[in-house]
C-alpha cells in the first residue's frame, strides 16, 4: 500500500499548474497494524457483549468490587437477590450488608487477597436484605489484575444458599430431637457394626451393663454375653450378617461389670443401604430381670434360700466339729481294743472313721461355699495357685505352674475351685505331675490343669460334672458338680478335655483379664 500526496505549483497570475510536486509513502505496515487493531477492537467489543451478556443472564449474583469493598457494578440477579432495585447499590461497600461476625472473617481474607497470599476464597456467609431478613450466600472471590500483576479490582460470585440452609437447620433440629428421643428413652438402645463392635448406646443402656462408652467402643456384645446364652445370639446375628432375616428378638443375659447377671430382651434390626449393604444394626435392650424372677416372692424365695444355706453351713460347722471329736474317741478306743487277733478288723474300722472324718470336712466345704459370688477384686491365678500347691501337693508330686494372669473374679470362690481340681487330682488320680498352663485366645484366656495320673473312665466322664455324682470307688462326689456351678457363676465355662491325660479347660473372658 502508497500514500500519495500531489502539491501543485503556479506561476504568477497564471491559474494553470506549471508542475505538480507529488510525495509516495509506504503505508503497508500501516495498513496493517490498523486492520489488526480494527480486529482487535471488534473482538474486545464482542467480548465485552458476551461478558455482559453472561454477566447480567447468570442464574448466580455477580459484582465487580473495588479493593475499598465499594460495589463498582453488579447484575440483576444479585439486586433481586437482595431485594434491592436496579442499581441501587453501585458505590455501597459490602460489609454494610454483611453481618458483622462475617465481616470480620471476609476482611481477613480480602487482605490476603489483596496482599498476595492467596489467588480467590470461598465463604458462607449472610447479607441483609432490603426488607431486614438475613439471606445465607455461598460466595467466591477472586482477582482481575492488570499487566503489571497489580489488582484493578475483584470480582464476586455469589449463590443463593438459604434453602439449603434452612434444610440443614431442620436435619439438625430433627436429630437433635432424635438424639434427645433415644438418650431419655427408658430402654436401652445401641448401635453396633457388622462386626458385632458397639459405635454408640445410650444412658440407659450404660446403666445396664455397667461400663462407659470408651470401654463398650473395646469390646463386642458378644465379651458381656452371658457364655450360655452366646451362641443362640450368634447364629441369629450370623443370619442377619447373611441377609437371611432383617431382625430378631431374643431373651438372653448380660454379666455387668461388676459381675452381675441381668436377664434383657433384645430386639435387634438391621439398617441397609439402596444396594442392600448393611450400614449398621441398632438394638433395642430392655431389663427384664425382675420379670424373670416373676414377682417380689421369689426374690424372698431365693433370700430364703440364701439364709437356709448359710444355716446350713452353721449347723454342718457344729455336726462336724461333734463327729470328728467322736471319730477321734473311736480311734483310740479302736488303738486300746486292738489285739493280734482282731488287728485286721480294727485297721479296717479305722479307715472307715478317717473316710467319715473327710467326707464330714468335704460336706462342710460345700455347705460354706455356696453358690452365689461375692464381690469381684484382682486375683493374682499365679500366687493362688502357689499357696495350692504348698499346701495340698506332697512334695513327691511334680507341680508345675506356666500361668499367673490377674483376674476379676470372687477370690474365696476362684480358691475353693482351684483346691477342688487339684485335690481330686492329687487323692483320684495319684500322679506324678500336675502342670497348669495358660494361652491366650481372642476372646480370653484358656487355663488348663492337667495331670498324668489315673484317667477317668470313659462310662462316667459324661456325667463328671453333674451336682452329687460320685464313682463306686469315690464315695465323696460332690466337688467337680460345684465347681462347675462356681465358674459358671462368674460367667465363664469348664469342660474336661477329651485325651488321655486328664485336663480340665477353663475360659475366661476378656473382660474378666486384668491388663
Amino acid at each position: 500500500w502508497i500514500n500519495i500526496n500531489a502539491v501543485p505549483l503556479f506561476k504568477p497570475d497564471d491559474s494553470k499548474p506549471f508542475q505538480v510536486y507529488t510525495t509516495f509513502n509506504d503505508i503497508t505496515a500501516k495498513r496493517q497494524t490498523d486492520k489488526a487493531n480494527r480486529q482487535t477492537e471488534d473482538a474486545l467489543k464482542e467480548s465485552e457483549a458476551k461478558f455482559r451478556s453472561i454477566f447480567e443472564q447468570a442464574a448466580v449474583g455477580v459484582a465487580r468490587v473495588n479493593l475499598r469493598g465499594n460495589i463498582i457494578q453488579m447484575n440483576r440477579k444479585l439486586t433481586q437477590m437482595l431485594g434491592y432495585d436496579e442499581g441501587s447499590l453501585e458505590g455501597v461497600n459490602v460489609f454494610e450488608i454483611t453481618t458483622d461476625e462475617d465481616s470480620e472473617i471476609q476482611k481477613q481474607f480480602s487482605a490476603e487477597l489483596i496482599a498476595g497470599t492467596r489467588d480467590s476464597y470461598s465463604m458462607e456467609k449472610r447479607y441483609f436484605r432490603k426488607d431486614g431478613s438475613i439471606m445465607w450466600g455461598r460466595l467466591t472471590v477472586s482477582a482481575s489484575r492488570n499487566n503489571l500483576g497489580d489488582i484493578d479490582f475483584t470480582i464476586g460470585v455469589l449463590e443463593d444458599i438459604s434453602e439449603r440452609k434452612q434444610l440443614q437447620e431442620t436435619l439438625q433440629m430433627s436429630e437433635a430431637r432424635f438424639r434427645n428421643i433415644v438418650e431419655n428413652a427408658g430402654v436401652g438402645i445401641t448401635i453396633v457394626d457388622s462386626e458385632d463392635h458397639i459405635l454408640e448406646a445410650n444412658q440407659k443402656y450404660l446403666d445396664l451393663v455397667g461400663f462407659s462408652v470408651d470401654e463398650l467402643k473395646q469390646m463386642t456384645i458378644a465379651e458381656f454375653t452371658y457364655p450360655e446364652d452366646a451362641e443362640k445370639d450368634r447364629i441369629l446375628f450370623g443370619e442377619v450378617m447373611d441377609g437371611k432375616r432383617n431382625d430378631f428378638q431374643l431373651e438372653k443375659r448380660y454379666i455387668r461389670k461388676d459381675g452381675e447377671l441381668i436377664w434383657v430382651h433384645l430386639t435387634l434390626s438391621v439398617v441397609r443401604d439402596s444396594e442392600g449393604v448393611i450400614n449398621y444394626i441398632i438394638g433395642i435392650v430392655r431389663d427384664i430381670t425382675d420379670s424373670k424372677l416373676a414377682s417380689s416372692t421369689q426374690k424372698d424365695v431365693f433370700k430364703q434360700v440364701e439364709r437356709q444355706r448359710q444355716e446350713l453351713s452353721d449347723f454342718a460347722h457344729v455336726i462336724s466339729h461333734d463327729l470328728n471329736n467322736n471319730f477321734i474317741k473311736l480311734r483310740l478306743m479302736l488303738k486300746e481294743l486292738e489285739t493280734e487277733e482282731n488287728r485286721v478288723s480294727i485297721d479296717r474300722i479305722g479307715k472307715l472313721l478317717i473316710e467319715m472324718s473327710d467326707l464330714t470336712k468335704h460336706s462342710v466345704k460345700l455347705a460354706d461355699a455356696g453358690l452365689s459370688i461375692g464381690a469381684r477384686v484382682e486375683v493374682d491365678l499365679g500366687e493362688i495357685l502357689r499357696d495350692i500347691a504348698e499346701t495340698h501337693v506332697p512334695s513327691e508330686i511334680e507341680f508345675i505352674s506356666g500361668c499367673s494372669p490377674v483376674v476379676r473374679a470372687d477370690e474365696t470362690k476362684l480358691t475353693q475351685v482351684f483346691v477342688n481340681i487339684i485335690e481330686n487330682a492329687v487323692v483320684h488320680g495319684r500322679p506324678k505331675k500336675i502342670e497348669v498352663s495358660c494361652e491366650a485366645l481372642e476372646d480370653g484366656v484358656n487355663l488348663t490343669i492337667a495331670n498324668d495320673g489315673i484317667q477317668i473312665p470313659l462310662e462316667i466322664r459324661p456325667k463328671i460334672f453333674d451336682y452329687g455324682f460320685s464313682s463306686e470307688e469315690v464315695r465323696r462326689g460332690l466337688g467337680l458338680g460345684f465347681v462347675k456351678k462356681l465358674i459358671e457363676s462368674h460367667g465363664w465355662k469348664i469342660t474336661l478335655r477329651d485325651s488321655p491325660e486328664t485336663a480340665f479347660d477353663i475360659w475366661i473372658p476378656t473382660r474378666d483379664i486384668h491388663g
